[in-house]
Parts: C-alpha cells; sequence; structure tokens
C-alpha cells in the first residue's frame, strides 16, 4: 500500500486544532511550510507548556496524519483520482 501525505492536509488540521492559540498554531504552520527543524522543534516546546487536551490533539493529528485510516479528505485535490499502485511499473 502506498499512502500519500500532503503537509497542507496537516497544516489545516492543525490550524482548526489551534484556533484559540494562534501563536502556536502560527509557529507549527511556519516551521513545516519552511521544513525548519529548528522551529518545530520549538513548536513543540511550547506545545509542551499547553494543556494536556491540546498537546493530545496536536500530537494525534500528527500520528493521525503520518499512520492514520486511509480517509480521503473532502477538499483533497487528488480525491478522484485513482489509488497508485503498490506495484513498480
Amino acid at each position: 500500500m502506498v499512502k500519500i501525505v500532503r503537509l497542507h492536509n496537516l497544516q489545516r488540521r492543525l490550524r482548526s486544532i489551534l484556533d484559540d492559540k494562534p501563536q502556536l498554531a502560527i509557529s507549527f504552520e511556519r516551521a513545516l511550510a519552511d521544513q525548519d527543524e529548528e522551529a518545530l522543534a520549538q513548536a513543540f516546546e511550547i506545545l509542551r507548556s499547553s494543556p494536556n487536551d491540546v498537546r493530545l490533539a496536536v500530537e494525534g493529528a500528527i500520528l493521525d496524519w503520518l499512520f492514520g485510516s486511509e480517509r480521503v479528505i473532502a477538499d483533497d485535490d487528488f480525491r478522484e483520482q485513482p489509488t497508485p499502485s503498490a506495484t513498480v511499473h
């Protein structure tokens, strides 16, 4: 099975989870957009001091994004495309 993960899907999900924490949402969004490891580490450091429910929601969203089900997100630009073959052609 091949899974295609899209960074903008994660960014959108984190934005909605962190709606009431805009600075943290911006920190994650910039770190992910710039693929900046240090900025991402700083965002996680800020997350550690957030309430437990927020931390668990963000961690859950990241884990679901990486390893979650094969759900198709409604606004996924590629949702109508056939599933890629796992075999090399």
